[in-house]
C-alpha cells in the first residue's frame, strides 16, 4: 500500500512539472527528453505495482463469470424449453381460433349473399317491402370475433422484427442511388484504415482521404 501512495505522490509531481515545463531550445528539447523518459520509467513501475493485483482481480473475476454462467446455464435452457411449448401452444390455439373465426365468416357471407339474392328476387317480383328487410337482414348479418380461448397468465406474445441483408451489393446499390438512406450501412474503418497503414500517400478508394499525422514516441 505504501508502494502505491508513493507512486500516487510521484505521478500528481510529475504531472505539475510536465505543466511548467517550456521548450524554447536545444537545452530544453534534450531536458524535456530526460524527463519524458522518467515519465515511461516510471508508467512502467506503476504497471509492474499493479499488474499481479489486475491479474488476480481479473481471474477471480472469469471465475465468479464461470461459475455464474455454469448456474444459469441450466434453468436458461429450462426456461426456452417451457417458454417454446408454451408459445407453441398458444399458437395452436390462435390457429384453431382463426380456422373457426373463417367458417364463422364463410358462413356469414353465404348468408349475406342468400339474403340478397332473395332481395334481388323479391325487387324483380315488384315487391319493394319484402326486398327492403331482406337487404336490412343482410346488413345485419356479421360474423363473430372469437376471443382468443387461451389464458396467458401474465405471459406477453409480441411480434419480433427484424432483417437479413441477403444481398448486401443490391442494398450499397440502393444507397448510391439514394433509394436508401445512407444511415443504413456505415465503413469498415478497420479495414480502410489497414489500407492506409499498408499504401500510405498512395491510398485509392473512391472518397477515401489518407490522412497523416506526426506521432512523437520514445523508447523507455
Amino acid at each position: 500500500m505504501s508502494e502505491i501512495i508513493e507512486l500516487e505522490t510521484k505521478a500528481v509531481e510529475i504531472n505539475a512539472q510536465a505543466t511548467s515545463i517550456t521548450i524554447k531550445n536545444q537545452a530544453t528539447y534534450d531536458s524535456a527528453n530526460v524527463f519524458l523518459r522518467n515519465i515511461k520509467a516510471l508508467q512502467a513501475q506503476v504497471k509492474d505495482t499493479f499488474r499481479p493485483i489486475i491479474e488476480q482481480a481479473h481471474k477471480a473475476h472469469k471465475i465468479a463469470v464461470a461459475q455464474e454462467k455454469e448456474h444459469l446455464a441450466p434453468l436458461e435452457k429450462a426456461a426456452a424449453l417451457i417458454s417454446s411449448k408454451m408459445l407453441a401452444y398458444w399458437q395452436e390455439q390462435e390457429r384453431s381460433r382463426r380456422e373457426a373465426e373463417a367458417k364463422l365468416q364463410a358462413k356469414a357471407e353465404k348468408e349475406r349473399q342468400e339474403a340478397l339474392a332473395k332481395a334481388e328476387a323479391a325487387r324483380a317480383n315488384g315487391k319493394e317491402t319484402r326486398a327492403e328487410k331482406y337487404e336490412e337482414k343482410a346488413a345485419s348479418i356479421i360474423a363473430p370475433q372469437l376471443a382468443p380461448s387461451i389464458d396467458k397468465g401474465g405471459a406477453i406474445i409480441k411480434k419480433l422484427w427484424s432483417a437479413e441483408v441477403y444481398d448486401l451489393r443490391a442494398l450499397v446499390t440502393a444507397i448510391a442511388a439514394e433509394k436508401a438512406p445512407l444511415s443504413l450501412i456505415e465503413p469498415n474503418m478497420t479495414a480502410i484504415h489497414a489500407q492506409a497503414r499498408a499504401f500510405k500517400d498512395t491510398l485509392n478508394l473512391p472518397g477515401v482521404r489518407a490522412v497523416c499525422e506526426d506521432n512523437l514516441s520514445i523508447r523507455s
